[in-house]
């Protein structure tokens, strides 16, 4: 299982295949570990190794997701109409350059649970980058994210590239979010987005790290963005419409994604479907005749106690007209109405 995994994952950051369905449920069947841990303390197993994978590594998972989403979300364009038309997403085109790299941060948006742009880089003039491009799998970068105080912004941090070898262009797409869902919400002030180091990894013909010396180039790219100004969406608000067994009390539309809030995570443990390896949730979204069904991409714990439970999924109707509940395999289907 183990060994698949990891051979599908490399395929996926090398572009050759998506990641299928199948493997992506092995990813968040770790969440079965949450449940078989009973001590407060380990906190890294309740959260889940899919949560911790992107908390320590953070780029990575975010280069194995699926390959065309990922060009879809470097062009902006899974967000909901309404939201597109109001200018959710601003253009910045600003430009900075350090030796001979020119970085330019094309666009950007905010709401209280994402934080994400658009960078693209020109390294056509730097013959260390341009002659080992076809060494490695891709080109990342080492990028703080500040608030007005000067303080690195709280959370995961994922990475998103596409590579032009023929022009010499990268493309990414980067998405930040908090510790606990919302809390983006309250950020004043200027940001401050920098780039300090570009770092490609070599190929490997077997799974495990790679044992050269990666290709690094060091620098200094700074960007500076008027947050006040960024189009702001207000979250909206999702409730149970029946008494449920799981701990539901409510769940929260972003243009970015769609969370789900469990109000007593110790009895979350205990209702949750025992004895499977796969992720036994879905969120369940009809629109018209079309049924989608979407896995969750991170959990995380807030509240008092760290007591409160995050499901977040990749949902980005926002606004849509659609019928949306939580599909909890083998337990129960939970309708979502909004308020």
């Amino acid at each position: 299982m183990i060994n698949d995994f990891e051979t599908q994952l490399k395929k996926a950051l090398r572009k050759e295949e998506e990641m299928n369905l199948k493997t992506k449920n092995r990813i968040f069947s770790t969440f079965d570990l949450i449940r078989k841990r009973k001590q407060r303390k380990q906190r890294w197993a309740k959260l889940g190794i899919v949560t911790a994978i992107m908390l320590v590594v953070g780029f990575p998972l975010f280069k194995a997701g699926y390959v065309t989403a990922a060009v879809d979300y470097i062009q902006m364009k899974l967000f909901s109409e309404t939201v597109t038309k109001n200018h959710f997403i601003r253009t910045e085109n600003k430009q900075e350059t350090d030796g001979d790299i020119d970085i330019k941060l094309e666009s950007i948006y905010s709401d209280g649970n994402e934080l994400g742009f658009y960078l693209t880089m020109d390294y056509s003039k730097n013959r260390e980058m341009v002659d080992n491009e076809h060494k490695v799998d891709d080109y990342s970068l080492s990028i703080d994210v500040k608030d007005s105080n000067g303080s690195n912004l709280p959370g995961a941090q994922g990475l998103t590239p596409h590579m032009d070898t023929k022009k010499h262009i990268l493309q990414y797409y980067c998405r930040m979010n908090p510790v606990v869902p919302g809390e983006f919400s309250d950020l004043t002030g200027d940001l401050t987005i920098e780039i300090s180091k570009i770092t490609g990894f070599y190929k490997q013909s077997k799974p495990g790290l790679s044992t050269k010396k990666p290709v690094i180039v060091t620098g200094n790219w700074l960007f500076s963005v008027n947050n006040s100004t960024i189009k702001k969406f207000n979250p909206l608000l999702f409730i149970p419409e029946k008494d449920t067994i799981l701990p539901i009390e409510s769940a929260t539309a972003y243009p970015s994604s769609f969370v789900v809030k469990f109000s007593d995570y110790k009895q979350f443990l205990e209702k949750i479907p025992k004895g499977s390896d796969e992720n036994p949730f879905q969120l369940k979204v009809v629109e018209g005749e079309k049924i989608s069904y979407y896995a969750p991409v991170r959990f995380s714990l807030g509240g008092e106690n760290q007591n409160t439970e995050y499901m977040t999924f990749n949902y980005t109707g926002y606004d849509k007209k659609a019928i949306i509940s939580l599909s909890v395999k083998n337990l129960e289907e939970i309708s979502l109405t909004m308020q």
